[in-house]
């Protein structure tokens, strides 16, 4: 299973152009089976109130779900789950932090992959507190370290391999990328 995890910087590029097609080019040269995409605007007046969650969807031949975060410039503001099977459901969970500030969430969806029942999730954890992203990794394993049903958490976990959040995530999780 291929599995990517691409924050998109509300379709924003390094160029400073919101540019959906290029993004769907990425997410459809790396042919993945699930992606998890982190900060995805949904109809706001920064893009043009376009639906990126739809679109991107349709530009890839996947399936996708939103989870929203916050209302925000006329629209919503979350993650997404792109998926080529699919999507059941999708849950939102709020991770600790601060309420005054953008809240981080968990996005979690139900999929049925060849009669394997399994849950994917998206998040973003905090981009400058270790205190926050130390307990919302936490929460992370509170919420999705139990049960029968396979987990695979993707995201941006704005923390460094060797950082306490990591060592909270590892000791429930195996981290695909250091194997």
């Amino acid at each position: 299973m291929r599995v990517l995890s691409y924050n998109i910087h509300h379709g924003r590029g390094t160029d400073g152009k919101i540019d959906l097609d290029r993004l769907a080019n990425v997410i459809r040269s790396a042919d993945p089976d699930l992606v998890a995409v982190q900060e995805v605007d949904q109809d706001t007046r920064r893009n043009g109130m376009v639906n990126q969650v739809e679109t991107l969807a349709v530009q890839t031949s996947l399936h996708g779900k939103f989870a929203k975060q916050i209302d925000y410039d006329g629209g919503e503001y979350g993650q997404a789950v792109l998926s080529k099977y699919p999507v059941e459901s999708l849950e939102v969970h709020w991770l600790p932090g601060d309420p005054i500030r953008e809240r981080r969430i968990v996005g979690v969806a139900e999929i049925l992959i060849h009669e394997t029942r399994l849950r994917f999730a998206t998040t973003h954890l905090h981009h400058s507190r270790a205190d926050l992203r130390e307990k919302q990794a936490t929460e992370l394993n509170r919420l999705l370290a139990c049960g029968s049903t396979p987990v695979i958490i993707a995201g941006d976990f704005n923390a460094k391999p060797a950082s306490l959040a990591m060592q909270t995530l590892e000791a429930k999780w195996r981290i695909a990328t250091t194997e």
